[in-house]
């Protein structure tokens, strides 16, 4: 049976400029677009892309850069998922054979990732609607992982409890031996300072961790801790 006709449109017209297929209405984000370009699906924010486009490359990049199959994760801990990039590139891309535990608080978002990019064609997957920072402080003496992401946005800005000495201790109890990654972003003095201080904190207690920069984003600062 062949596309019809408007959808053709669509993907031909996105190799002209970005073309919306669709809008949601989020109490949680605003207006969410998955949007085609050059005939790839996407999810933006009004100010940001929140999958499969730039940030999709920074993990990207991040997982080269930390030669994550050679320090193959058995339990991951996606705090933040969007449309599920991470664990496409996990799953899919690196065919990795881990358990990842997704929380995302914007239950569109879940909807858009399972409408629009199949989330549910993966194994070891538990996608779990709820607000991370609830999620870390019940579970940190509950459950542990090699791996966990912090993706944690509102539009183009870092949520600032990423910044908490609570909530990273919280991190540090449910990863005590592994990798903790937190995206941020840098755009202002103050952003840059906050993330220079947070790098400080897991410095004070003697782990090796460092703040990097990847060329997808001079903006994006992601800080790479080994506990």
């Amino acid at each position: 049976m062949s596309a019809p006709k408007s959808n053709k449109l669509k993907y031909l017209s996105s190799y002209l400029f970005d073309t919306v297929i669709e809008s949601f209405d989020s109490t949680k984000n605003g207006k969410i677009n998955v949007v085609m370009l050059e005939g790839k699906l996407m999810v933006n924010t009004r100010n940001a892309n929140q999958s499969f486009d730039g940030l999709h490359f920074l993990f990207q990049a991040i997982f080269t850069y930390l030669q994550i199959e050679k320090n193959m994760p058995q339990k991951v801990l996606c705090l933040g998922l969007a449309g599920g990039s991470v664990v496409h590139i996990l799953k899919r891309e690196l065919q990795l054979n881990c358990k990842i535990t997704a929380v995302e608080y914007d239950e569109i978002m879940v909807e858009i990732a399972r409408k629009y990019f199949d989330l549910q064609q993966f194994n070891n997957l538990d996608v779990i609607t709820d607000d991370a920072f609830v999620y870390a402080s019940e579970q940190s003496d509950k459950n542990t992982f090699d791996l966990i992401i912090v993706d944690l946005f509102e539009d183009n800005k870092a949520v600032e409890k990423i910044y908490d000495a609570a909530f990273n201790e919280q991190l540090l109890q449910m990863c005590p031996h592994g990798t903790i990654i937190i995206n941020t972003i840098c755009n202002t003095k103050i952003k840059e300072n906050q993330t220079q201080k947070l790098l400080g904190f897991y410095q004070n207690k003697g782990l090796n961790c460092e703040v990097k920069t990847f060329p997808i984003s001079n903006k994006n600062k992601v800080l790479i801790v080994n506990t």
